[in-house]
């Protein structure tokens, strides 16, 4: 992974959970799990963590990491968007490293396994694709539940469900991106034509949005369905 850069974005500002990249979770800061992730596979140089906050600066220098920079207001505020983030770092990083790839890793989802982004990367080198993204099934597909008015105004049930034809539906958890260096720079993620994904499980696509969010993570935890470290 000598050519890949890890970019772990943690803005300050968080409406709904204040703090919550430095809140601490089972007596570790959020964040940190992203960082020490990052850590089994590349050196210090080669992971990004770009903030706005002072407090996160401050909060990943006690684990020993140095931010190189803080990240520009206009890419802080809540209508910046993750691609300009990620060419804003991947521009800063291209001075000092020759890089292919980026791994984005999303603070709110600490629950990672080290095989999961090992799986990702053969999917990417094996398989023609711009991006790989870590996606979870939906139990119950939304298609069996569609319907449709008839003419009369009666509901219907959709074509897609009376056929039997439902396909399986995933949804993006967050968790782990790998990304086209090189096309990253010339369009938005979700506009690349070859996406390919992996699937995990529910309870390691848990994303920690609110605090019902966080109480459902520890409550994984506490159960032992998940394994901090792993």
């Amino acid at each position: 992974m000598e050519n890949t850069l890890f970019i772990i974005p943690a803005r300050g500002g968080s409406k709904r959970l204040p703090g919550k990249n430095i809140k601490l979770f089972f007596n570790k800061p959020l964040i940190i799990y992203s960082l020490e992730f990052a850590r089994k596979f590349v050196n210090d140089n080669q992971i990004c963590i770009t903030t706005d906050c002072e407090e996160v600066i401050n909060c990943v220098k006690n684990f020993g990491y140095e931010c190189q920079f803080v990240r520009p207001a206009e890419l802080s505020n809540d209508t910046a968007k993750t691609d300009d983030v990620l060419r804003h770092a991947l521009d800063y990083y291209s001075k000092e490293l020759d890089i292919n790839n980026l791994v984005l890793l999303q603070p709110t989802t600490p629950f990672r396994e080290k095989q999961s982004l090992i799986n990702a990367f053969n999917v990417f080198y094996e398989k023609e694709c711009d991006v790989v993204i870590s996606c979870k099934k939906i139990k119950n597909s939304p298609y069996t539940h569609l319907f449709e008015k008839s003419v009369d105004d009666y509901l219907l049930k959709s074509k897609i469900a009376s056929d039997n034809k439902i396909p399986d539906v995933y949804e993006v958890n967050g968790s782990l991106y790998i990304i086209d260096a090189k096309r990253i720079k010339e369009m938005d993620l979700y506009q690349f034509s070859k996406i390919r994904m992996i699937e995990m499980n529910n309870y390691y696509s848990t994303d920690i949005d609110t605090q019902d969010d966080w109480d459902y993570a520890e409550y994984l935890v506490n159960s032992k369905k998940i394994q901090l470290d792993s």
